[in-house]
């Protein structure tokens, strides 16, 4: 890296060492927007960019504090270690080089140190929205620089190096990135915390930081002219909506799946290719996408087993390294670990919904803070449509697993409910014993 980028990372690594938590987490996310992956220094063979000795210097803090010993695992925890796990292994006796597993090894750094540091410092509801606070002020001058790149095609944090002045238009459009690789990377770190703003605001409607969180994340989405982050940020919002029929989810869930059904059947074409649609109509490409995931279907026999490594025939369009460009990030993790990193993958998200769903119940009761958590759960959701279009391949990753920190972190809910249940007197003819609840 560059040796202002160096020093920018050593302030923000002594931020997050000294700090209290509410700063340091506020401060790794920074490291996030402000630092870019160009120039990694090479340790024992390892890259080590900006984001990762910053994720370095939280690892330290959170084990000298003694703060990583006080999460209590669960569900969330478990699956996403038995994933990162899988597709380690499998990727390596795939590929069977010394090079993979040097490579991988460096993946599983990343996913968990930027998991566990947010899952140690995020203990309860109000550290998310003391985080949410510092952010929605440390985001304004990145959303400022994208909105000068965006009118100027100067790219600020070029003098980080990895990152240059835009080299792509869309309908005439300057598309800023940033200190990202992407502007589509850009523009989702803009969608995920515009929903989370949003979501603030639904809960309690006179929080001003939240309306300025709100409108510099939506300034980043609209410089970065992407697509996926905005269809991604509309189906957050219009989750967030759906609050009002909130009892019932359960039949709208299976509303969606039976018109997909449907339609698929009346279809020339699979219903994936509905993403196709959508872009010619927002524009984006969306029908890349589409026809990815229709030659992910048609190429299961070569890639459920153990993954491949050999994609160059799915594609008109190759990568500069040779393959296709997996702008999906279940297809990406199919492609990788096979179908068992497939299924891994799509069992962290469902872990992720029942712990929402537990929360949702815990708080009943409580309009705020369940709003609150059924905000994180939409979410969740706009970031699932924004994974259909992108793989988070650069320091975008550990803002997802801040995400997924942030609903394991809801866990204490479910202890809370066990404590209301335990108190409660037992209902006449009831089923079940006191201090037993039939919530799972």
């Amino acid at each position: 890296m560059t040796p202002l980028g160096f020093v920018l990372a050593l302030i923000f690594s002594l931020l997050i060492f000294c700090l209290p938590r509410k700063m340091a987490t506020a401060s790794l996310i920074a490291g996030i927007c402000y630092l870019t992956e160009g120039l990694p220094l090479d340790v024992a063979g390892f890259h080590f960019t900006g984001i990762r000795f910053i994720l370095l210097a939280g690892f330290i803090r959170v084990m000298a504090r003694g703060e990583l010993n006080q999460v209590r695992f669960n569900t969330i925890d478990r699956s996403l270690i038995i994933f990162a796990l899988a597709i380690l292994i499998i990727s390596t006796l795939r590929v069977g080089t010394s090079t993979e597993l040097v490579y991988q090894t460096g993946t599983l750094y990343n996913v968990f140190l930027a998991y566990f540091v947010f899952r140690s410092l995020l203990k309860e509801e109000h550290h998310y929205r003391d985080v949410l606070a510092i952010v929605a002020f440390v985001i304004i001058p990145f959303a400022l620089f994208m909105f000068f790149e965006s009118l100027t095609n100067r790219n600020v944090f070029a003098v980080f190096g990895g990152v240059s002045d835009p080299d792509m238009m869309r309908e005439g459009q300057i598309r800023a990135q940033g200190a990202f690789r992407s502007p589509i990377t850009a523009g989702a770190f803009g969608a995920t915390f515009a929903m989370l703003y949003a979501s603030i605001l639904f809960a309690r409607p006179r929080t001003r930081w939240a309306l300025v969180g709100l409108i510099a994340s939506v300034l980043i989405v609209f410089c970065s002219h992407s697509s996926g982050p905005l269809l991604g940020l509309a189906l957050g919002l219009a989750s967030l909506a759906c609050w009002f029929v909130r009892r019932h989810t359960s039949k709208i869930r299976w509303a969606i799946v039976a018109a997909l059904v449907g339609l698929n059947m009346v279809m020339k074409v699979p219903v994936w290719f509905l993403i196709g649609r959508v872009s010619d109509i927002v524009g984006g490409g969306g029908y890349h996408r589409a026809y990815l995931i229709d030659q992910f279907v048609r190429h299961f026999g070569s890639w459920w087993l153990a993954g491949t490594s050999n994609t160059s025939d799915w594609m008109p369009t190759q990568l500069e390294a040779g393959g296709a460009d997996l702008t999906n990030k279940f297809v990406a993790d199919g492609v990788i670990g096979g179908l068992i990193g497939l299924v891994l993958s799509v069992a962290l998200v469902v872990a992720c919904f029942k712990w929402i769903g537990i929360a949702l119940k815990a708080h009943r009761g409580q309009p705020a803070t369940e709003k609150l958590v059924w905000g994180i759960g939409a979410t969740l959701v706009g970031t699932i449509a924004i994974f259909f279009s992108v793989t988070y391949f650069d320091q975008m990753y550990v803002l997802w697993y801040f995400l997924v920190a942030c609903i394991a972190g809801l866990n204490i809910a479910k202890r809370r409910l066990a404590v209301v249940t335990a108190r409660r007197p037992p209902a006449a003819n009831s089923r079940f014993p006191a201090g037993l609840s039939s919530v799972p």
